[in-house]
């Protein structure tokens, strides 16, 4: 229940982390969707750690029934989209 709560200051405080920090790196450069494209990048990276996770445990006793080859070929192609 406190994970949709943080979830809006999760969002603000990396976007107005990586415009003060990350991009004040280069002074002449600027973009008002820094913020959003290294949070949108962070969650594809979460994904894609949440994929791998189920990929390999996905041959383990519990996860048989449930983990077919289709759904890790469909976790697969969802990280291509």
């Amino acid at each position: 229940t406190y994970g949709a709560l943080a979830m809006p200051a999760y969002v603000l405080s990396v976007t107005f982390v990586m415009t003060d920090w990350v991009m004040s790196l280069d002074s002449h450069w600027y973009s008002t969707m820094f913020g959003p494209w290294t949070l949108i990048g962070a969650a594809l990276a979460s994904l894609a750690f949440c994929v791998v996770l189920v990929t390999v445990n996905a041959e383990k006793a519990p996860y048989t029934e449930v983990i077919s080859r289709n759904l890790t070929k469909d976790l697969g192609n969802m990280l291509f989209v």
